[in-house]
């Protein structure tokens, strides 16, 4: 029997409208965008986006696929609970170098939320 994700996806439009007004930004690197916020209804909603102009349906599908793996991967190891995250991969006149750089801006973000999520726990 398969078990179940503690968390889920982001996609209600007022979730997003919620997180614009009154979320918790971070931008590690120029091209990425996070927003958090305690979610009231108690569980873990998380969502990538990424825009036609960041390059062919290739390279966006590896940034969410990677967006993805590090949310799974962090969200074993810390359990985070009740919150909104979407992360967003904005277009940037030198998003060449972005995927040499993307580790990088994934550990500033984990240490980010971890500041954040344990001043919100």
């Amino acid at each position: 029997m398969a078990k179940s994700k503690s968390y889920a996806s982001l996609t209600r439009q007022s979730d997003f409208l919620r997180l614009q007004k009154a979320g918790l930004r971070c931008l590690p690197k120029p091209w990425l965008i996070a927003s958090f916020i305690k979610n009231p209804e108690g569980n873990f909603l998380f969502t990538v986006s990424v825009p036609k102009k960041m390059g062919s349906a290739v390279q966006r599908n590896r940034l969410k696929r990677w967006g993805r793996e590090w949310f799974r991967k962090n969200h074993k190891i810390h359990q985070w609970k009740e919150g909104l995250l979407h992360i967003h991969f904005k277009p940037h006149k030198s998003y060449q170098y972005l995927f040499s750089e993307t580790d990088e801006a994934f550990e500033k973000l984990n240490e980010w939320l971890q500041r954040i999520y344990g001043k919100n726990s």
